[in-house]
């Protein structure tokens, strides 16, 4: 069963704002750069901020959760996490403002052997917690 990942427009604004005034910097300090100067350090960050482009791009379009027949499976762009239901003491809502791979804070608190594992934020918060609390028998 596949569950999409809740975005907050807020959120996302705070990660694209900053990047794309730095994208902006970037381009306007190539465009008034000497032709005859040596470009290789302007052009460093400019890697270095399309990389953080592509992957933030990654995230936001590539992120969902996955409850398969023995454990929750989180996508999160190219990021990958797998808990099983075994392992799962405790699963409910949250506020926490702790980074997770979730990209709202209407989220969900996993906990794995009495300790909070993981802070998702999946757009059906409650239907989510019921189907993992079925298969972890919680």
């Amino acid at each position: 069963m596949r569950f999409d990942v809740k975005k907050d427009r807020w959120i996302i604004a705070l990660i694209l704002l900053p990047l794309g005034v730095g994208f902006i910097a970037i381009f306007s300090s190539l465009a008034f750069t000497p032709t005859d100067s040596d470009t290789a350090p302007t052009l460093v960050p400019f890697f270095i901020f399309l990389f953080m482009g592509a992957l933030i791009w990654q995230i936001y379009a590539k992120s969902y959760y996955l409850l398969d027949e023995q454990s929750v499976r989180i996508f999160f762009g190219p990021f990958k996490l797998r808990i099983l239901y075994t392992s799962i003491t405790d699963i409910k809502p949250s506020k926490n403002i702790l980074s997770g791979m979730a990209l709202s804070l209407d989220r969900v608190a996993i906990y794995k052997n009495g300790h909070l594992w993981q802070l998702i934020s999946p757009v059906d918060k409650m239907r989510f917690i019921e189907e993992v609390k079925k298969r972890a028998k919680l």
